[in-house]
């Protein structure tokens, strides 16, 4: 749309169909803004559909996306409150399917789980409800068996270190590090008698 100022506003066909313009049309100052407005609208709620197919978002992080697209805060309130109608964004479905793709591809800790979701603004009661089932002691042996595997030649005490190390950077805490530390350690002692034994 050419405007008398020299000026382009793009539009898509949708809003051209939908206010029926043509060419050589006139048309007011007010009419000009409504158009922009339901253009914005759009454009804001494209971006939001390819933000959340690209891969799903919590409120907070759909609204940041938006904001560096220049989108207005008001507007943000209006396609976040459109996504929440079509189950398109749900921070309850968020936190769920997140901490089930975590625990499943890079076990953590439930603490560890929990405060990630807060960062991504989940809020601290669902943040803690979605982790409730994880199990510190599985997750942490997941977490650890591929890594032991590949430190096992070490001696007990550089094991324990470096096993340890990154137990704990996963969040869990020193009595889950200890004890899996020790059951790896032993399940490698089993393995090796057993290849000695053969």
């Amino acid at each position: 749309l050419h405007l008398s100022d020299g000026s382009v506003l793009s539009l898509t066909p949708d809003i051209v169909a939908r206010f029926r313009l043509a060419t050589g049309q006139s048309l007011t100052c007010e009419r000009i803004m409504t158009i922009s407005g339901e253009q914005d609208r759009e454009d804001a709620m494209a971006a939001a559909l390819r933000l959340i197919a690209f891969r799903p978002r919590s409120e907070k992080e759909m609204r940041k996306a938006l904001g560096r697209r220049a989108v207005t805060s008001g507007l943000q309130d209006e396609v976040i409150t459109r996504l929440r109608e079509l189950a398109l964004l749900n921070d309850s479905a968020y936190a769920a399917s997140f901490v089930e793709s975590r625990d499943s591809s890079s076990p953590r800790s439930r603490r560890l789980l929990a405060q990630e979701l807060r960062l991504k603004g989940i809020a601290r009661d669902l943040a803690s409800e979605s982790v409730a089932a994880i199990d510190d002691i599985d997750a942490a042996y997941r977490a650890a068996e591929r890594r032991a595997r590949s430190i096992s030649r070490l001696k007990y005490q550089d094991f324990e270190r470096r096993l340890g190390g990154f137990l704990l950077r996963r969040g869990f805490g020193f009595d889950v590090v200890r004890q899996i530390v020790r059951r790896l350690w032993m399940e490698r002692e089993d393995a090796t008698g057993d290849e000695g034994g053969g």
